[in-house]
């Protein structure tokens, strides 16, 4: 992955760049207030997605049956972590 590809996402409806409330006296601030990432995505995430669009229906889904147990993976290698597979649950977005 490249941190250091500047990617101008204004003018793309971003709610970090393209905000109304964004003083146009100082173009130079950086909007750090919201979460959202200035980097292209790895690129197996972009084929994973590519390969779902081919799919003409988008509906709501439900977690892939390994889900569980590549979290439960991902905490113990990264973090030393052990949590049990049905402890974890999955929420599609940040507010649920």
């Amino acid at each position: 992955m490249d941190f250091d590809r500047v990617i101008d996402r204004r003018g793309t409806l971003s709610l970090k760049w393209d905000n109304s409330n964004n003083s146009p006296e100082l173009p130079d601030i950086i909007p750090l207030w919201v979460a959202d990432m200035d980097f292209e995505p790895p690129t197996a995430v972009l084929e994973a997605i590519r390969a779902r669009t081919e799919h003409p229906i988008f509906g709501y889904t439900r977690q892939a049956s390994e889900y569980t147990r590549v979290v439960s993976s991902w905490y113990a290698t990264r973090q030393g972590v052990e949590i049990p597979t049905e402890d974890i649950l999955m929420a599609p977005a940040v507010m649920p």
